[in-house]
């Protein structure tokens, strides 16, 4: 789960310098029912999917606003910026926070890491989850 209080990421192709900021994990969750607009959590449905594809109950059941974003695909409403997020930036906030802690676990810098997804993935699925 993360939540956007601050974050910076249109939908049009991104400025050089974009600012992010997120809660991840246990902090994320605590702070959703007090703000569950700008509180995400099951991005990885979304990713790679496009927009008029996603069923429209399980958008419901989301809990946050999705938008159709400049490339058909879907985007993430945060209220907090007034703007809507990928859900390829989502994942790779929370994929940066993973690879975060377990350096500091690790006691250094990992040398790479391994990114599992579901197998039932389709290749644009796949396709979205590189750039994260």
């Amino acid at each position: 789960m993360a939540g956007c209080g601050v974050a910076r990421r249109p939908l049009a192709p991104p400025p050089a310098q974009t600012t992010l900021h997120f809660l991840v994990g246990a902090p994320a969750k605590r702070a959703a029912p007090a703000n569950p607009a700008n509180s995400y959590g099951s991005v990885k449905r979304l990713l790679g999917r496009p927009y008029r594809a996603l069923p429209r109950p399980e958008l419901a059941r989301l809990g946050f606003g999705v938008v159709e974003a400049f490339d058909g695909g879907a985007g993430l409403w945060c209220p907090a910026r007034g703007e809507a997020l990928t859900p390829v930036d989502v994942c790779g906030v929370l994929l940066a926070s993973l690879a975060s802690r377990a350096a500091e676990a690790a006691g250094g810098p990992l040398g790479g890491a391994v990114v599992t997804v579901p197998a039932r993935f389709t290749p644009p699925q796949l396709a979205a989850v590189r750039p994260a």
